[in-house]
Parts: C-alpha cells; sequence; structure tokens
C-alpha cells in the first residue's frame, strides 16, 4: 500500500526541519524525523551516489541528531531501502491508479496514460526518479520485489499496447527485460540532461516505442502486409540461413569459438583480459578472481596485493586505492566486450546485419568469462559515483555501436538512442543478477530484432525459429 505522501513537500524538495518552538507529540516528532532522513537520503544519493554518503552528511543534511538516525534506521543500508521503498511505491500507485482508470478499461490508450503519470511523477521530483531509475542499482542487487513489480508493470503495459495475445507473446520474456532497461535508461538521461518540462514528450515517446512492436514491427506468419518486405541481415556475407532473417540462437562466426560460457582451459577469471605478467595485470586479474568469489567482500588492497604476489607498495605504485583497481579491471572486461562487437558489427556489409553480428559478439565474449562479466556489471555499480560514470561509459559505447542503425532511422524519437542502449544494457544486467551469463549467446536473435524493430518498423520480415529450424535441416540433408 503506498504511503501516506512522498517523501518531499509540494516543492519537489524533501521535507524541511520543523518550526521551531512547536508543540508536538513525540510520534509526529519521530514521523518528520523518518521522513527528512528518507528525503535527505534520495537526494545525496542522487547527487554524489551511496558509497560517497556518510553518515555525517545525512544527518546534517536531514537536520536530525545522531543518536535519532540510529533509532529509527540503525544502518545506512535500511535507511536507503525504507526511503527507496517508499518512493517507489507512491509512484507506483500513481501510474497503477492512472492505469487502473475505471474509464480506461480495455483501452489500449491505458498504456500511454500510465507512462504519462510515471513522467509526472517523474517531473514532481527529478532527483528520487533518477534514484528509482539507476541510482538503486549501485546500492543494492537484492531489491527483487521491486524489480519484480516493475517487470510485471511493463508486461502489463506491451499486453495493453499490443493485446495480450499480440505479435509480441512469444518473446515477451526477454522484451519484458528489455523495454524496462529502456524506460530505465531514457528517464536517466533525460533527467540528467534535459529540463524536466519536457518530461511529457519522454512518456510519448516511450508510448511510441513500445507501439513499434506491434504488427507493424514483429512479423507474424507472411510478414507484414502492406510494408517493404526486408530481412534483418539479408545481403551480408555473414547472414546465417541464407539471409533469411534473424533467428534465435544465432551468433556470428567469428565469435562462436569460446561462447560456452567458459574461459579457455587452464584460464582464471580474468586472464581473458589480463594475460601478461606484469605486476599490473596480475593486479587486476586478482581484483577479477576475489570480487567473483565473494561478490567483493574480500575484494581489499591487501588480499589483491596478496593474491597478485606484490607488495603494499607495488600494489599503490599502480593504483591508489582498492576501487581505482577494481574500476581498472572492469574497464578491461568492458574494452574486451565492446572490441569483440565493433570488430563483427565493421565486417557486416549492412546496418541490420551489423546490429545482428555486433551483438552477438559482445554476447558470446560476455559469457567467455561469466565471473569477470559479472564483476564487470554488478561489481562496478557497488563503486558508487565511479561506478555510476562507468555505466555512463558502457552506455555511450552500446550507443556508438549502434551509429550506423540510428543514422538509418532518422524518424527515431529523440530518447530512441538510449531507449536501445537501456534495453541490451537491462539484458546484460538480469542475466548478471540471475547468474546466467553463460546463456547470453542465445539471445542474439530476439535482442537483435527487438533492437532493430524500432528502426526498421514495418520494412522487414523476421524469420521465425520454425521455419528456420526447417532450412537448416533441408540444408544438411542436401
Amino acid at each position: 500500500m503506498p504511503p501516506r505522501k512522498p517523501i518531499r513537500d509540494a516543492g519537489g524538495a524533501p521535507p524541511g526541519k520543523l518550526a521551531p518552538g512547536m508543540r508536538l507529540s513525540r510520534e509526529l516528532v519521530a514521523e518528520s524525523q523518518r521522513e527528512r532522513l528518507a528525503g535527505a537520503m534520495l537526494v545525496l544519493v542522487d547527487a554524489q551516489g551511496f558509497a560517497g554518503t556518510s553518515l555525517a552528511d545525512l544527518i546534517a543534511q536531514a537536520h536530525v541528531p545522531r543518536d535519532a538516525f540510529y533509532r529509527h534506521y540503525g544502518s545506512m543500508e535500511v535507511c536507503f531501502q525504507s526511503a527507496y521503498n517508499s518512493h517507489f511505491a507512491w509512484g507506483a500507485g500513481q501510474v497503477v491508479a492512472a492505469f487502473n482508470a475505471p474509464e480506461l478499461e480495455q483501452d489500449p490508450e491505458r498504456a500511454a496514460v500510465a507512462l504519462a503519470a510515471l513522467s509526472e511523477f517523474a517531473r514532481e521530483w527529478p532527483a528520487g526518479a533518477r534514484v528509482c531509475a539507476i541510482d538503486v542499482l549501485t546500492v543494492s542487487h537484492g531489491a527483487l520485489e521491486a524489480r519484480a513489480q516493475e517487470l510485471a508493470g511493463v508486461r502489463a503495459l506491451l499486453d495493453a499496447a499490443l493485446g495480450v495475445d499480440g505479435p509480441h507473446a512469444e518473446r515477451a520474456p526477454l522484451l519484458t527485460v528489455a523495454v524496462l532497461g529502456g524506460m530505465r535508461w531514457a528517464a536517466y538521461v533525460h533527467l540528467r540532461k534535459r529540463p524536466r518540462r519536457e518530461l511529457p514528450r519522454l512518456g510519448e515517446e516511450l508510448y511510441e516505442w513500445i507501439r513499434s512492436y506491434s504488427d507493424a514491427g514483429f512479423a507474424g506468419e507472411g510478414g507484414s502486409p502492406g510494408g517493404e518486405e526486408r530481412a534483418i541481415g539479408a545481403g551480408s556475407k555473414q547472414a546465417n540461413v541464407d539471409g533469411a532473417g534473424v533467428a534465435v540462437g544465432d551468433v556470428p562466426e567469428a565469435s562462436a569459438a569460446g561462447s560456452r560460457g567458459e574461459p579457455r582451459d587452464g584460464e582464471a577469471p580474468g586472464e581473458l583480459d589480463f594475460p601478461g605478467d606484469e605486476p599490473r595485470e596480475r593486479i587486476l586479474r586478482a581484483v577479477i578472481s576475489l570480487a567473483a568469489s565473494s561478490d567483493g567482500e574480500d575484494c581489499t588492497y591487501p588480499k589483491i596485493a596478496a593474491a597478485a604476489g606484490v607488495s603494499h607498495d607495488t600494489f599503490y605504485k599502480h593504483f591508489s586505492s582498492r576501487q581505482e583497481a577494481q574500476l581498472a579491471a572492469c574497464q578491461g572486461v568492458h574494452e574486451r566486450l565492446i572490441a569483440a562487437a565493433r570488430r563483427a558489427s565493421a565486417a557486416a556489409t549492412d546496418w541490420p546485419t551489423g546490429v545482428r553480428d555486433g551483438l552477438g559478439a559482445y554476447l558470446a565474449e560476455a559469457a567467455r568469462d561469466p565471473q569477470a562479466t559479472r564483476v564487470m556489471v554488478l561489481g562496478s555499480l557497488s563503486l558508487g559515483e565511479p561506478g555510476r560514470k562507468f555505466l555512463e561509459r558502457r552506455a555511450r559505447a552500446l550507443k556508438q555501436l549502434l551509429r550506423p542503425a540510428l543514422a538509418a532511422a532518422p524518424s527515431l524519437p529523440d530518447a530512441g538512442a538510449e531507449m536501445l542502449v537501456g534495453a541490451i544494457l537491462e539484458v546484460l544486467y538480469e542475466h548478471a543478477l540471475e547468474r546466467r551469463i553463460e546463456q547470453l549467446p542465445a539471445l542474439q536473435g530476439q535482442l537483435a530484432e527487438i533492437v532493430c524493430v524500432p528502426l526498421l518498423g514495418a520494412r522487414h520480415v523476421l524469420a521465425r525459429p520454425a521455419e528456420v529450424a526447417a532450412r537448416r535441416l533441408a540444408s544438411d540433408r542436401a
């Protein structure tokens, strides 16, 4: 049930200190302190990240004594979780109320109304919206209940906009994750870079994106009637199934080797990225190994130095802190993935094939060392503000990878590129969270389709998996 009120006042700021001289009950004073602490927590995490926020910062921002903080929450993590849950519940309540309005029952436009309500909520307090969109990922990966609610909400939006049995139905599990990521990242970028008065337009663009996965996008039997038929990957020397389209499970030839999800024989996590025997490479391999084995809990600089076989002085010669070493290790993993994607994409003869092959190489490289990829995706987020900036660099690299595709679709909404990038990031994040990174290569076809459909619209026909399997069987017999 949503809280009685959001953690802010009517002007969009967190609640302020009570006026002096007011004689209030102990219960009202305690409630005011809790609200001020929760509101201050969201403001500070938005400004400087959770890892960069101290208890001293929090109680000064909230004008609450230290002993009152411990009485109400006991730890920074509990305070953040309470603040996030309250703000998330309030926003979800507004969206659900708009979506379930009696006059909109069975109306596909209620998805647009719900997205408009979401945009309005973000407009009222952008700091809280940014925390709910991305910053929560930098604090805890354990908010699975809220994530489940988000995924259920996105699936309801898809079903309302496209029909419960619409052409998206068979792809719904992955599409739901991708759309959640697209909404999350597009909202975050907008709230960071654009005026909040433009948020209503973002809601409209999100709805247009969802609607692109209608009959005009996801082709059913017989393709898309009335449109120019074009297959994703047609005309490419690397296109599978004679250029018939994207098929679930396709992996580009250049990336097929080593795509089963394990490092090569004799290799430990991180050796794909830092193969040398110099002290710096040994340190970075140790960071990946320790972070992978304990989710970062044992990744302290003394343990890193011991695992790398270097002295403390040698460690500090290369890195000023454990956080800097971990960020450098994550950057190395990211560079391997994006380099493979660029090579595969550059070898394609058209941009749809470039998207497919680039994503295939990216996913295959991610699966070659699941532990290192998981550290890159999740471990970097635990670094606070530097981790958030690293996430932005990863997003920029994916956007650059999609640049030829984006240039070929000038009618894509302003936020369209961020939606597609967010979709890719979210798929990787979910598989890291659920320890299923080795399964990523099998998603190449579906993910390429999700990315290409909004760009191609009604101009392509997607080869269905059954049709692909039949053609392959006939080819093998021949």
